[in-house]
This record gives C-alpha cells, sequence and structure tokens, in this order.
C-alpha cells in the first residue's frame, strides 16, 4: 500500500510541475523564439536510472529479459515511432477538450463522474479493460490506457517498456518497482506503471494541443 501511495502522490506532484512548465513555456516562446538558434538534432534515446533517493532499491526493468505481448498488437494499440507521442486510440483528443468535445472523438468520454474521470470500457479490445480520460475544471488534461488486469506477468511488462522506449525514442526514467517516465518535446509525461485503482499496468499520457 506504501508503494502505491508513494507513487500516487509521485505521479500528481510531477504532473502538476510539469503543466506549470508547459504553461511557462507558451509565455516566454513568442518573446525567445527569435534569439534561438536552430534546434541541434535529437540525440538517441537512453536509459536513465535517476529518481528521487527512494528509487535506489527498487528492481528495475531488465529490457533484455523475455518479452510476450500475449497476443496483444502493441504497435496498434500504442502506434510506432512514425505516429511520435500519441496512440491510436487517443489520436484525435486534445488537451483542454471539454467533456462534450472528447465524447465526439471518442464516445463515452462525455460521460464525466463528479471527481473528474470518464471510463470507457473496452473489452472489445484485446489487452485493454478500459481508457480513462482525467478532466481538471471540465477541461481534459490526461488520457489512460488500463490493460487487461490477467496480464501482469514481467514478460508482458517488458514487451510493453521496450516498445515504448523504442516507439519514443527519448530518454526513459526507470523508478523501479514497475513504474517507467518519458517526458516528450512539449513537456508531456508518459508514466508506464502498476496500477493504481487497479490490478494491471496503466500508460497514462499528458496530452497536448
Amino acid at each position: 500500500m506504501s508503494n502505491l501511495v508513494s507513487r500516487s502522490s509521485f505521479l500528481v506532484g510531477l504532473l502538476l510541475v510539469l503543466l506549470a512548465c508547459k504553461a511557462l513555456g507558451k509565455d516566454e516562446s513568442s518573446s525567445s523564439a527569435s534569439a534561438k538558434p536552430a534546434a541541434a538534432a535529437a540525440p538517441a534515446a537512453t536509459t536513465s536510472a535517476a529518481g528521487s533517493a527512494d528509487d535506489k532499491d527498487k528492481p528495475k526493468t531488465v529490457l533484455t529479459g523475455p518479452k510476450d505481448a500475449k497476443g496483444v498488437d502493441l504497435a496498434k494499440l500504442l502506434g510506432t515511432k512514425a505516429d511520435g507521442w500519441t496512440v491510436p486510440p487517443f489520436a484525435k483528443l486534445k488537451e483542454d477538450m471539454t467533456p462534450a468535445e472528447a465524447g465526439k472523438v471518442l464516445p463515452g468520454a462525455e460521460k464525466v463522474d463528479e471527481f473528474g474521470f470518464s471510463e470507457i470500457k473496452k473489452s472489445d479490445v484485446k489487452g485493454v479493460a478500459m481508457y480513462k480520460l482525467s478532466f481538471l475544471d471540465k477541461k481534459l488534461k490526461f488520457a489512460t490506457i488500463m490493460f487487461d488486469p490477467a496480464l501482469t506477468a514481467e514478460p508482458f511488462w517488458v514487451a510493453l517498456a521496450s516498445h515504448l522506449k523504442d516507439k519514443l525514442n527519448a530518454d526513459m526514467t526507470d523508478h523501479g518497482d514497475h513504474h517507467i517516465n518519458w517526458v516528450g518535446p512539449q513537456m508531456n509525461l508518459w508514466s508506464l506503471s502498476k496500477g493504481i485503482t487497479h490490478e494491471g499496468y496503466e500508460l497514462q499520457i499528458a496530452l497536448t494541443k
């Protein structure tokens, strides 16, 4: 239970920081754009062991270990490098959409509970339990793929992490104990972790405009 609380607190804190950074970046972009040199080519993706002091003793993901997607088409579900920082199920979702706008591109998204969550059951998609959207002040902020709780074997986790590492081609921070983060070019956090509110794995994505 302490690990779940710690992971939940960490994610909430980091997501709030990223949202603040995104807002600050938008304010500064117009004044600094003319002074910036041409961007250099992006470096190859690396795996970082960086994290809090509490992470150092937690077991890290062994990407060279056995992989088994258990019949789940990860390329179809999560996309490939060609899709960039989006996944096919959420390709048309944008940050700050209203529930009604989100519902037009992902049926069921318009049904938001009192806590700002919308849960879309997806029993017809192999490997997926549901999609979960998070709204703040009725504006869409995060989208989550909640994987089938039956798929918790280590080879499935390694298959997920390996696919996302290759797809995103960005620095990967492994906090250990099944918790990996990537931060996109628009300060959008992707977090793959053990479920906080359900038994399976989950991929939480901070959406962009």
